[in-house]
């Protein structure tokens, strides 16, 4: 895992440079000073290099293309910069020829807390590759975990090798890879992958970089030599075959379809020897906090739009464009946040911006258009340009190439002067970037004067019909401006509910989303959470209602109420007694998803995927094994599951119970991939695990994606025979909110039953509106795991509030299962 080791706290920042810069003089932001010239050392300099992988020296080797990328602005500390002149220490090499071009100084290595960036350590890893062919493998044989700071202390106090590199390959900034790595079980053995290499130049010597440094760090967090059975890599053979057998000490398989390491399946859930779970949480805290700095470096973006845009014939999903730039969903969606957009949002820019191209091209029809821009059917894409240009795809196809202008004059609205004149001068001058309109271009157009004259001409109308409406405005006192802050899990409202809601009571929305009850629930408790609105579930609702979290709700507010389903208010009961302060949002169960052709596989056509037998009977789980099995990481949810299964009462105050769950568990704790409560849905769909224990509607997405992607994934989930947990996604007020009459409108709004229908048809779980089924589509209503019969409403179980010493319990025992003592 070669790259970055990164600390936190750096006081200096060596500069970039472009190619252009490299030749002349620089001035070293460390030093504050202009540096010599690069140093220009005769060939004759550098006789006598090393014996392993020599080829003819070269002073000055070909230039590097760096892209401008998330990946060539990273920031890394000089480690492996400095290890790669401890590598030439004995040659005659000397270490300003490693250096050129790169903007380093030698002083500079003597500043332990100097950062670069990884163009400029890419530049010294091209200088030293001419000296050395081999310098891949000697650097990642070297490449210690002490290397990785307070991250390879955080992976030496794991439990075992599994969790640590499953807590490895979560935080991949950390280790500063350029690739995207991957623990997978094939053919009985373990494997460790890097594949989608992110950079154009030396992906030989990063390979045998990533792959050697692979079984140094698994040797390291062992504390013993570690055996491997076979490596595979994608590239040919090299010069220097003898070096791999010293590497690897195995076979070596070149011109394989990924790079792999491959080692016996034991070792995997090997205690390791310096296990400590108090000091990794406490380290893992600290690791997390700098994964979160790194990420909010702004130059990521351009490598989303790239990525994007070159998969448009085929778009990623969230998941997937998520870890194509190194990082978890829930990071990617907060970065872009940041930067004032979304997923769907750069989506529809960069589809509107080629959709204005190829329809320049009047030779293609429309359908071909559609396919090239990633729509399933040609309606949806008729639909979405609709929404993006205010016209038909059809009728805009005679556009000139070289213009997006609408063929319409836009309409004008006297209430928004400024909105109107920025409408018409974007539909007159649109851009790539349709959010930013016409400010972005606005130097462009000077070349444009005819153009302008006309865009001018709708402008002064527009002024003119702005001025009245300013002029009627200002004889009424201004009424104060009508806001709600609503705080609601991510990716569980359709994307038309808040803009009809603003359109339909002109009140103001900020919308902001959690990924956890713990979040919320964190929030909650400090008496100000800065919202009117949130999304708690109803396991966590009692204990937030006996802290004041809320506020009672006014039913005078909410004519609506009559339309709630008697059946869930009943059982929200349970949590809110004589339904006071929640009303019900969304509500599901926990099941099992699986890969419906890989469990067949493994398990026969009789694999009992209808039964907790699937994931709890140890032998099923460790033949699933092979292909990856996941929990949810939620103790209010899967230990109630196991307790169930075991014949227990799922909210169980008895410790002696949880002592029972824990040691079924951890006998299946091997075989369990990983524990977390979102992964799942995109692995799952991509085919990278076969088998999963989630939510309804999380498989529903799932299945649609692989559906999408035609990938060949077949997924199916079951609700067990035995029965499964039953949990309902409410809404609230909080205690604390400053809109309390918005925050009614908004809760009144989501119990009509045709806003609440469509939010189901787009999240895929049922809701609380009695009357919202006639607007449900009916493949979700038809789906008995989604809308389950009246026999199996019988068999499903809420959960309980429990006192504060048997959540303790608890969350003690599930700490143990995770971490696998």
């Amino acid at each position: 895992m070669p790259k970055a080791w990164r600390i936190e706290n750096f006081e200096f920042l060596i500069p970039a440079f472009t190619p252009a810069e490299r030749s002349a003089p620089c001035r070293n932001r460390l030093a504050g000073e202009t540096a010599p010239e690069p140093c220009a050392i005769p060939a004759s300099a550098c006789k006598g290099q090393l014996n392993r992988g020599r080829v003819t020296p070269k002073v000055t080797p070909p230039d590097i293309t760096l892209r401008s990328s998330m990946t060539a602005l990273r920031l890394t500390t000089l480690h492996t910069t400095q290890a790669v002149l401890d590598a030439f220490r004995d040659s005659d090499v000397p270490a300003q020829v490693l250096l050129e071009g790169s903007g380093i100084q030698l002083a500079d290595l003597e500043l332990p807390n100097s950062l670069i960036n990884i163009s400029q350590e890419m530049r010294v890893f091209s200088n030293a590759v001419q000296f050395r062919q081999d310098l891949g493998l000697v650097l990642g044989r070297n490449l210690h975990i002490s290397a990785y700071g307070m991250f390879g202390l955080t992976l030496l106090t794991s439990a075992t090798l599994r969790e640590g590199w499953s807590l490895a390959l979560r935080y991949p900034l950390l280790l500063g890879t350029f690739f995207r790595l991957d623990l997978e079980v094939r053919d009985g053995l373990a494997w460790l992958t890097a594949d989608q290499y992110s950079e154009s130049e030396l992906e030989v010597f990063n390979t045998d970089f990533c792959m050697s440094s692979y079984r140094v760090t698994c040797q390291d967090l062992l504390g013993c030599s570690l055996p491997l059975r076979q490596v595979q890599l994608m590239h040919g053979p090299q010069p220097y075959m003898d070096s791999y057998e010293q590497a690897f000490n195995c076979p070596v398989q070149f011109n394989a379809g990924r790079n792999a390491i491959g080692f016996d399946l034991e070792w995997l859930d090997r205690r390791l020897p310096l296990a400590d779970l108090v000091t990794q949480n406490d380290m893992l805290q600290r690791c997390i906090r700098l994964n979160e700095e790194l990420s909010a470096r702004p130059t990521w973006i351009d490598q989303v739009r790239r990525i994007l845009n070159e998969q448009l014939h085929a778009v990623p999903d969230f998941d997937s464009l998520a870890r194509q730039v190194h990082c978890s969903p829930s990071t990617l969606r907060r970065r872009l946040r940041a930067q004032d957009t979304s997923y769907q949002q750069l989506l529809d820019e960069l589809r509107y911006a080629r959709a204005q191209q190829l329809l320049g091209q009047h030779s293609l029809p429309i359908y071909r258009i559609a396919e090239a821009l990633g729509f399933k059917e040609t309606a949806s894409f008729r639909h979405a340009f609709q929404r993006w240009s205010g016209v038909a795809p059809g009728a805009s196809a005679s556009w000139p190439a070289s213009s997006g202008r609408s063929r319409t004059a836009p309409k004008i609205d006297a209430k928004y002067p400024l909105l109107t004149v920025a409408s018409i001068l974007s539909a007159t001058y649109p851009t790539k970037n349709v959010r930013l309109g016409w400010f972005r271009s606005f130097r462009t157009w000077s070349c444009h004067m005819k153009s302008l004259h006309t865009a001018l001409s709708r402008l002064a109308t527009a002024c003119t019909l702005g001025a009245l409406a300013l002029a009627a405005s200002v004889t009424a006192q201004a009424a104060p401006e009508r806001t709600v802050n609503i705080f609601n899990w991510s990716e569980y409202i359709a994307p038309n509910t808040i803009k009809d809601f603003q359109a339909q009571s002109g009140i103001k929305v900020k919308y902001d989303i959690f990924e956890s009850n713990e979040v919320l629930e964190a929030k909650l408790l400090t008496g100000n959470s800065g919202y009117d609105v949130v999304v708690p579930s109803s396991g966590f609702v009692s204990k937030q209602i006996s802290a004041g979290a809320f506020q009672p709700l006014d039913r005078g507010q909410l004519p609506n109420w009559k339309n709630l389903d008697p059946a869930v208010m009943k059982l929200l009961e349970q949590s809110d007694p004589g339904n006071r302060y929640v009303i019900p949002y969304m509500w599901g169960t926990n099941l099992i998803g699986y890969n419906r052709d890989k469990v067949q596989e493994l398990l026969g056509s009789d694999a009992p995927v209808n039964s907790w037998d699937l994931v709890f009977k140890e032998e099923n789980l460790k033949k699933l094994s092979q292909c990856g099995v996941t929990f949810l990481d939620s103790p209010t949810e899967m230990l109630p599951l196991a307790l169930h299964y075991l014949g227990l009462d799922p909210n169980s105050q008895n410790p002696e119970d949880y002592r029972k769950a824990e040691a079924m568990l951890l006998k299946l704790r091997p075989y369990v991939r990983y524990f977390h409560s979102a992964k799942w849905t995109g692995d799952i769909a991509n085919g990278n695990i076969c088998v999963a224990v989630g939510y309804s509607g999380g498989f529903l997405q799932a299945a649609n994606r692989a559906n999408e992607a035609k990938n060949g994934v077949h997924i199916e989930m079951r609700i067990p025979k035995e029965g499964t947990l039953v949990w309902i996604d409410t809404v609230a007020i909080p205690a604390g909110a400053k809109h309390v009459d918005t925050a009614h409108a908004f809760l009144n709004y989501l119990m009509e039953p045709k806003v609440i229908a469509s939010i189901s048809n787009y999240v895929g779980y049922p809701n609380g509106v009695t009357d919202s089924k006639p607007f449900i589509q009916q493949s979700l209503l038809d789906n008995p795991d989604l809308f389950p019969s009246a026999e199996t409403m019988t068999r499903l179980y809420p959960l309980a509030p429990l006192p504060a010493k048997a959540e303790r319990t608890r969350t003690r025992t599930w700490v143990k299962v995770t971490s696998g003592r």
